[in-house]
């Protein structure tokens, strides 16, 4: 991936839900692509995480606010999805 216009960030987050079992919001608030690590950041809500989880195979981090729900993630890698 050459940048963040080639992500279709719609399908990633159906792919990241089927593979984890999750329900993500989408509406994007903002999204950044590192294309030198392949990391991307999602942010849903622009609010402060109050904690944090990663997935079983540790290549999404989830971010969530006070009531439970997702408010960013971050994929380590988004060629392994």
């Amino acid at each position: 991936m050459g940048n963040l216009l080639y992500i279709d960030l719609g399908d990633l987050l159906t792919r990241i839900e089927e593979r984890y079992g999750l329900s993500l919001p989408r509406r994007i608030v903002t999204a950044k692509y590192d294309r030198y690590t392949g990391s991307l950041i999602i942010k849903f809500r622009r609010r402060t995480p109050m904690y944090e989880d990663t997935t079983w195979d540790g290549l999404v981090k989830l971010y969530y606010g006070e009531g439970g729900g997702v408010v960013a993630l971050k994929v380590l890698d988004i060629s392994m999805l």
